[in-house]
Formats: C-alpha cells, structure tokens, sequence
C-alpha cells in the first residue's frame, strides 16, 4: 500500500476595475475561465451604499463565493474588494493601526496583505 501526498493550490486573480459598475459579466466570466480561488479587485469604486447591490448581482451571476468589500471612506475612487471561493476559511484581519490603506485577510493559514497607496 502507497500513500500518495495531495498537493493543494490556491489560484489567485489581480484587476484593477476602475469601477465595478457594469463589469460584474466580465468579472465573473474570468474566474470561471480560470478557476480562480481569491479574485482581488482594486480600485472598485464601491460605496457604502453600493456594496449591497453589488454583493447582490454577484450572487445571482456566480454561486460559490463570498464577497468582503473596503470601499473607501470620504474620498472619490479607490476602494478594495475580493471575491473567494466559499469552501476556504476567510478571517478578515483589523488594520485600524495601518497608515496605508490595505485589507488584510486569512485564508485556512496564509495571511494575505491586499493593499493600495492612499
């Protein structure tokens, strides 16, 4: 009898929006084309107010995911945003004591610094 190691991979997606609006078919269609785990999106654009919209026309375009959203507060643009595969544990980390704009996340036992310049 042999025992053969698994490996397991993670497979990671970077884009830079500049802005969400109306690119949600073209967001989705790139994770599928490539069976991308933790898709991270910069530049979102993403308000407070649009987040639950977003989060919305999400899930009636891709199941199997989870979404965690840093829109930036009190300026135009920017914003962060990742998309990842619901089976991975997600812990989202505090950055409160961070000068620089970031979003820090957990997945199983990578810790993950996803971060733009303010």
């Amino acid at each position: 009898m042999s025992v053969i190691a698994q490996s397991t991979s993670v497979n990671l997606s970077l884009w830079n929006t500049r802005s969400m609006d109306g690119k949600v078919g073209a967001l989705c269609s790139s994770i599928l084309s490539h069976h991308t785990d933790v898709f991270m999106i910069t530049e979102s654009w993403m308000t407070n107010e649009k987040v639950a919209f977003a989060d919305a026309n999400l899930a009636s375009s891709i199941s199997g995911f989870t979404s965690h959203h840093a829109p930036r507060a009190n300026r135009r643009g920017g914003g962060l945003a990742h998309l990842v595969r619901s089976n991975l544990k997600v812990t989202k980390k505090s950055a409160a004591r961070i000068s620089r704009w970031k979003l820090w996340m957990t997945i199983s036992k990578v810790v993950m610094n996803f971060c733009t310049s303010p």
